[in-house]
């Protein structure tokens, strides 16, 4: 038996130690960092500055090199030669180009400065996306805090049951009480055990959303700690909505972002105004080639004979000599040389009559930048709503607290005094049962009024900019 007794008490050592603890803080920067959405926005910050990278290289010249190496079939006029071809001819052509915009309406500068209000507003968009992580684990968590209390409370009530169980058997054993109220009081227990059970799932639930809220594997076993921290005071509900709503005018994420991307919006309308302008460039080129029918004579002319080209007046013949030469390909690397040509040039595009596109592109932009401003307009009275509805939320849970508070405290002293009378028969199992169950039900809502009301009031400190957590 003493052997047995170690082995439980082993398994439950090893079991407690298994178990991760995590805090507050732990979870939330467990979260921060596995959370997909998270990790999306991450991404999507990746791009913006990839494309602000892409507009700031756009000021750069272009430079270009290209090469052929190619072969003719039939009548053609060689390019380095200018002479006419009916055979195979091979020819290379090998050239280098360079163009940089000198002048294009600012339409790249213009980029440039949108590209990065894009940027910074995708920053702040993943500053969003983690404050919303950090709300929701923090809400998660207060549930787990809530229900394991609540279960401690189920417990406790169950411990209860079972005391007064065993001792309406003993009195009725002696005769003392009727077996109803042995019946009653069983009856009790085993609704206390299933309210037990309710909770402990409601619990295992709870720590299931908290851990898919971090991204961690479910098959872990974590406990949290219970946070040392003191019930919010009234006082901090001091501060009016409209205090709140100042402060989170300048440190919400959501509404920089908004803002940045009216920024965005104002630097796409000035960028396409510049397709009205002229459009100046600069442009150089080199190039050489060479050509397989390009000849060159080698060695000395060879005399074969004479051509009559014509007579004299005296009727004698006019002889030309004929002379026979050999010929090879001229040298690659001659024709290279022989070949260069070189061009600079500057050049002017004015825009006369474009199918209106310059025209459609500015009011396509101007409709972006009014949009973008009623964005902005949106999200603040959003967020003012938001905040007045999170503050009267808190005032309301505040006094449901201090209400319930009170309730548990005269339930209490009421539930005493009928276990009392109970214990001396003076009330019956179901009097008594009655006054337990409203001290329970008392007790669960002044848990839920605590942890609600602390939920809410950690809302408005963080639309003033106060950390996230507890102190």
């Amino acid at each position: 038996m003493r052997k047995f007794v170690l082995i439980i008490h082993f398994l439950l050592t090893f079991s407690v130690h298994a178990q991760q603890l995590w805090d507050l803080k732990k979870c939330i920067d467990f979260a921060l960092e596995n959370n997909l959405q998270i990790k999306q926005s991450r991404l999507n910050q990746n791009l913006s500055e990839q494309n602000y990278l892409r507009s700031k290289v756009a000021t750069l010249p272009t430079l270009n090199a290209f090469a052929s190496h190619n072969y003719n079939f039939g009548r053609t006029i060689d390019p380095f030669t200018n002479q006419f071809a009916t055979q195979t001819v091979q020819s290379n052509a090998f050239s280098i180009s360079a163009n940089w915009i000198l002048f294009n309406g600012f339409q790249t500068i213009n980029a440039i400065r949108q590209n990065n209000y894009n940027l910074l507003a995708n920053k702040y968009d993943l500053e969003k996306v983690k404050n919303d992580i950090a709300l929701a684990v923090i809400s998660a968590y207060l549930n787990v805090l809530y229900l394991e209390e609540q279960l401690q409370i189920a417990e406790q009530q169950v411990l209860l049951s079972q005391k007064q169980v065993e001792r309406i058997n003993l009195l009725f054993n002696t005769g003392a009480v009727a077996k109803g109220s042995i019946l009653d009081m069983q009856a009790q227990l085993a609704n206390d055990e299933l309210q037990k059970i309710t909770i402990q799932n409601q619990l295992d639930i709870a720590y299931l959303t908290l851990m898919q809220l971090m991204e961690l594997n479910t098959q872990e076993r974590i406990k949290i700690v219970k946070p040392q921290t003191v019930l919010p005071l009234e006082n901090s509900l001091n501060m009016p909505p409209s205090g709140i709503y100042q402060a989170a005018i300048n440190n919400q994420p959501d509404i920089k972002a908004a803002e940045i991307r009216v920024n965005s919006a104002n630097m796409g309308v000035m960028s396409a105004r510049g397709t009205y302008t002229p459009r100046l460039t600069l442009s150089a080129s080199y190039g050489t080639g060479f050509s397989g029918l390009r000849k060159e004579v080698i060695g000395s002319p060879i005399l074969t004979g004479f051509d009559t080209v014509g007579f004299t007046t005296a009727m004698d013949y006019v002889l030309v000599p004929n002379y026979t030469f050999d010929t090879r390909v001229t040298p690659f690397n001659r024709q290279l040389l022989d070949n260069q040509n070189r061009t600079i040039g500057v050049n002017l595009v004015i825009p006369i009559f474009n199918g209106l596109q310059a025209r459609l592109a500015t009011s396509n932009a101007k409709i972006q930048r009014s949009n973008a401003e009623l964005a902005l307009e949106t999200v603040k009275r959003q967020l003012e709503k938001t905040i007045q509805q999170a503050h009267a939320d808190a005032v309301a849970a505040y006094k449901k607290y201090v209400a319930t508070e009170k309730s548990v405290n005269a339930l209490t002293e009421a539930f005493t005094y009928v276990e009392q009378r109970f214990n001396v028969g003076a009330v019956n199992a179901i009097e008594y049962n009655d006054a337990k169950n409203r001290l329970a039900r008392a007790q669960a809502e002044l848990l839920q009024s605590k942890f609600d009301y602390t939920f809410k009031v950690k809302i408005l400190d963080f639309y003033q900019g106060k950390p996230l957590g507890f102190n």
